[in-house]
């Protein structure tokens, strides 16, 4: 295990993968001692995590992905499996995953992502399609559900979904800069 995903980091499981607190404590921590210190570190989006680090925002915004892109900065973001029920309009959370925006053509709704499951195959940039959604609620077991489906933006076409879901909705975005 590196050290970024250690239990004084990010503590990530080998079961449970990484939750939004351990991203946020890790990579504070990590860049707190690499680099002395950053200008942002910052989430938007439902999961539970430290009120330091909130951006005020449960619904992640394209002007906070697009600050992530650059020399000098970063955008990492929590991906929901979900399964959808459309009779009831709801998306339920089956799992979760974390890919790293690398760009992105907002005229054209889509997004450049390098994601590191193996299910996406080598490592590249995909290009996937967006839309924001317009209703539904996001329910499942997880602190902070259910809520609110409108605002999020659910991928499309590009990216590599988890077997066991219908949808992949961006729960949230976690952005640094040096």
């Amino acid at each position: 295990m590196t050290l970024l995903a250690s239990e004084g980091y990010m503590n990530t499981s080998l079961k449970n993968g990484t939750g939004t607190s351990g991203v946020l404590r890790g990579v504070d921590r990590y860049a707190s001692e690499a680099f002395g210190g950053y200008r942002t570190l910052s989430y938007q989006g439902w999961r539970k995590h430290p009120g330091s680090f909130s951006a005020g925002t449960r619904v992640p915004t394209l002007l906070f992905l697009r600050r992530g892109v650059g020399a000098r900065s970063a955008a990492w973001l929590n991906v929901g499996w979900y399964e959808v029920n459309r009779t009831k309009g709801e998306y339920e959370r089956v799992g979760g995953h974390w890919v790293t925006l690398v760009g992105y053509d907002f005229d054209n709704q889509l997004l450049m992502l390098n994601d590191p499951a193996p299910r996406a195959g080598h490592a590249s940039t995909e290009r996937v399609s967006f839309q924001t959604l317009t209703g539904g609620r996001l329910v499942g077991k997880k602190a902070g559900l259910p809520t609110s489906a409108k605002g999020y933006l659910q991928l499309g076409r590009g990216m590599h979904l988890h077997p066991k879901a219908d949808a992949a909705i961006v729960d949230g975005v976690v952005l640094f800069e040096l």
